[in-house]
């Protein structure tokens, strides 16, 4: 993601002490991070490539280095609930999973059952002349309750 004042691109000045408005605008950009709005992995080299400034450079100013501190927290916390959420959801469909798994056994049992009661009425049908044609053949409407 980009933003105001956001370049990546932006050339490493080791040559120039930095300002106060270059800490602000640092400073800034930091809380932006802090806000999520620049996306969710902050490194040192992140900040070097956006700030123009060499770590040394950085890491000199303590307000820099604290609001960088808060940044990468508030990051690392969204990742630790993401993952505690992608964690959860995992548990809940290994749950979910076993669930069906059991209900698809139940029903592979009802099954075998009316396939082993349907043998027994097939082979006393045939024993008494009855064919399967007229066992399975359409029930009357009058037939019906």
């Amino acid at each position: 993601m980009t933003g105001e004042g956001f370049n990546m691109k932006r050339k490493i000045r080791a040559n120039r002490k930095m300002t106060e408005d270059d800490v602000l605008r640092i400073k800034g950009e930091l809380k932006r991070w802090e806000m999520k709005e620049l996306g969710t992995k902050l490194t040192w080299d992140i900040l070097e490539r956006f700030s123009g400034f060499t770590r040394p450079a950085l890491s000199a100013h303590p307000e820099i280095v604290d609001a960088l501190k808060l940044a990468r927290l508030a990051l690392q916390s969204d990742r630790a609930a993401a993952t505690r959420a992608s964690l959860s959801r995992a548990d809940e469909i290994v749950r979910e999973n076993a669930r069906l798994a059991k209900e698809l056994a139940k029903y592979k049992r009802g099954e075998d059952v009316w396939h082993e009661k349907w043998i027994c009425i097939a082979y006393n049908a045939q024993a008494r002349g009855i064919s399967i044609e007229e066992l399975t053949q359409n029930i009357p409407p009058n037939g019906r309750r």
